[in-house]
């Protein structure tokens, strides 16, 4: 995802989605839901349309799942905090110091939060890594995070599915604006 060119953001979004897309229907759905369609003719929406074999085990399904999560927090935070060769070295071999870093677009903070909101709506067992991950990036250093951040989590308050974690919703929406 970090290879794709910053001028289309359209494009960091569809991978954003495909990668958002590849954790939901890797994850067991909290709903319990007897669809009138078979998985053959309507698609796989969880890991439960997933027919059972000896090659894919739903513990290999999850844990690729949550390596997938854990790639899109990576790229979240070098979104944000910038983004540099690994070992902080540019192209010519020299080391690039903290100031230097040049960040991420706007646009793509936005996809990734966006996606990781859509994760939580629909999978709220990872709701409470979402969130932690919202509230370590308030107040950071771009300031056109925040208002995106505070729009994630005021849709996570609409789900129905996120009910358990409304007070933390809050919370993180109180972090960044303490009169709302």
């Amino acid at each position: 995802m970090e290879e794709v060119d910053p001028s289309r953001p359209d494009c960091f979004l569809q991978a954003c989605l495909f990668v958002a897309n590849q954790v939901i229907t890797t994850t067991s759905s909290p709903i319990f839901a007897r669809p009138a369609e078979s998985a053959d003719v309507r698609g796989i929406a969880s890991l439960e349309d997933i027919p059972q074999n000896e090659f894919i085990s739903v513990a290999k399904l999850t844990k690729a799942a949550d390596v997938r999560l854990t790639g899109l927090f990576a790229v979240l935070k070098r979104l944000i905090h910038g983004r540099s060769a690994p070992a902080n070295i540019d192209e010519t071999g020299n080391t690039i110091s903290p100031s230097k870093r040049t960040q991420g677009p706007v646009e793509h903070v936005d996809a990734v939060l966006s996606c990781l909101t859509y994760i939580g709506k629909y999978r709220p067992q990872y709701l409470e890594r979402i969130l932690d991950e919202f509230a370590r990036h308030t107040g950071a250093s771009k300031a056109s995070v925040d208002p995106v951040i505070l729009r994630c989590c005021r849709s996570l308050l609409s789900s129905a599915l996120c009910g358990d974690f409304h007070a933390r919703c809050v919370d993180v929406i109180k972090k960044i604006d303490p009169e709302a």
